[in-house]
């Protein structure tokens, strides 16, 4: 089995970058989870899957490589 690690350190960055961004949220917001909370969770996940998916098929070169 080969594992092909390709885009391994963008999505580390990705994944951490998103992570920071939902705790800014949440700081922002209060803590209380509402509509707009939603709503911007969700955007943020969009927003890393198209990378994800942009880097993963090479339309996107992952510049850490």
């Amino acid at each position: 089995v080969t594992v092909d690690s390709t885009g391994l350190i963008c999505y580390i960055l990705m994944l951490f970058a998103m992570l920071m961004a939902v705790f800014v949220c949440i700081l922002v917001m209060q803590w209380k989870l509402n509509l707009g909370m939603g709503i911007l969770m969700m955007v943020l996940y969009v927003v890393f899957l198209v990378f994800a998916i942009l880097i993963g098929q090479d339309v996107m070169p992952c510049l850490l490589d």
